[in-house]
């Protein structure tokens, strides 16, 4: 599966994507780890309002029976309903549910069309009430032309702007495409942009999103030749509780790569703790990640191999 196509900055660009369920990829493939990333939603950002007690109780209800969680029974229209509530309670996470629902799960209700001008209406509310990633939704919206015109000029404008203003999921797509639209340029305007969106990246990451930690990963091992950093991002993400993290360090022990050494039950436990996770849910943190996965000693390794 490829990701990239040709955009507005004259080069291939690494398209993100919202898909069914609220999940979030900015992905490459890398080595023998190359498989399709693995779509878990995204961590929204904590500045999102949440419309008080009551609020939240109504947006994690109305996901409830979106997603048939907790024994309940998939029941869209009653979601639709409960998202409307926790919306006029505040909770513009519901703005952004419901405007992605209104995209991808009445696709699969017979006799019900997606209403895309209502989505864009929600994640432009949504951006309104202070949720920066409202900003990323509306940026996938022109993106594939989804009740607007397509326009990326206009989509990436959005995703710098999500960055800017405090969406993780944004900083990292924001990152991601800053350094690969740049990773073969020479000068010091060039490397100032790689250096600016591995900062992007890196305040993802420290902030909480785990898939943050994989795209710092593929620029550290593929194009930094910096294995110390590619196992730090690496851990720090899968210690957030992202399975494409676990699945590449499961693969750098199996075989030994990247100044580790090559330990196959270690990268069973990698394997483990991945299959652990439900990867339709948010991710969460991994209680006791550093006894499970202690600190192994990086050997030496190709440096700054130009």
């Amino acid at each position: 599966m490829k990701r990239t196509g040709k955009g507005h900055w004259g080069g291939p660009l690494r398209f993100f994507s919202i898909t069914v369920g609220l999940f979030f990829f900015c992905s490459a493939f890398v080595g023998n780890d190359s498989h399709a990333a693995s779509i878990q939603p995204i961590v929204l950002s904590a500045k999102c309002p949440t419309g008080g007690a009551v609020g939240e109780r109504l947006f994690q209800e109305a996901i409830d029976y979106e997603n048939a969680r907790k024994d309940v029974e998939p029941d869209f229209f009653r979601a639709e309903r409960l998202y409307e509530k926790a919306l006029t309670r505040g909770n513009a996470k519901a703005a952004l549910y419901l405007g992605r629902m209104y995209r991808h799960t009445f696709m699969k209700v017979p006799g019900y069309s997606p209403r895309l001008q209502f989505q864009v209406a929600l994640f432009e509310r949504a951006a309104s009430m202070g949720c920066p990633d409202g900003y990323l939704f509306l940026a996938e919206a022109y993106q594939n032309g989804w009740g607007v015109k397509r326009d990326m000029n206009t989509a990436w404008r959005l995703v710098k702007e999500g960055a800017e203003k405090g969406s993780m999921a944004a900083m990292t797509a924001w990152g991601t495409n800053l350094y690969f639209q740049n990773r073969y340029e020479r000068g010091p305007e060039a490397q100032t942009k790689r250096e600016q969106a591995k900062a992007w990246l890196e305040k993802a990451l420290r902030q909480g999103y785990g898939n943050a930690g994989h795209e710092l990963a593929i620029i550290y091992r593929m194009y930094e030749y910096d294995p110390k950093n590619a196992i730090r991002a690496l851990r720090e993400g899968a210690r957030l509780g992202n399975v494409d993290c676990l699945y590449m360090l499961a693969g750098i022990y199996r075989r030994g790569e990247d100044g580790q050494p090559k330990d196959p039950a270690y990268a069973d436990v990698a394997d483990a703790l991945r299959r652990e996770i439900d990867v339709k849910e948010t991710p969460k943190p991994i209680g006791n990640f550093s006894k499970w996965l202690p600190v192994k000693q990086v050997m030496p390794y190709r440096v700054n191999t130009p």
